[in-house]
């Protein structure tokens, strides 16, 4: 089985992140994007499982909505590294 390229996706979703006070998965714009991959799940939960990917590559942190977070964004993430 070959397995899914979610570049764009995980791209789009660390722009969102670095960009927007907002979860990902409110995102009508990334829930579009998730839809054009062939998934079987809901648009919201593929968004979910890239950022738990991204988190455990180190691309991506969860350091909460409080004083720990730098970006002063509500959603509690942080980029770690560059997004195309």
């Amino acid at each position: 089985m070959k397995r899914q390229d979610y570049v764009d996706l995980d791209d789009a979703i660390c722009r969102f992140l670095a960009t927007k006070n907002d979860h990902p998965c409110n995102s009508s714009i990334l829930l579009d994007l998730a839809g054009t991959y062939s998934c079987r799940s809901e648009g919201w939960r593929l968004i979910d499982r890239r950022m738990q990917a991204m988190r455990k590559a180190g691309r991506i942190k969860f350091v909460g909505n409080g004083k720990n977070n730098p970006s002063g964004k509500t959603h509690g993430w942080v980029v770690c590294t560059e997004c195309s």
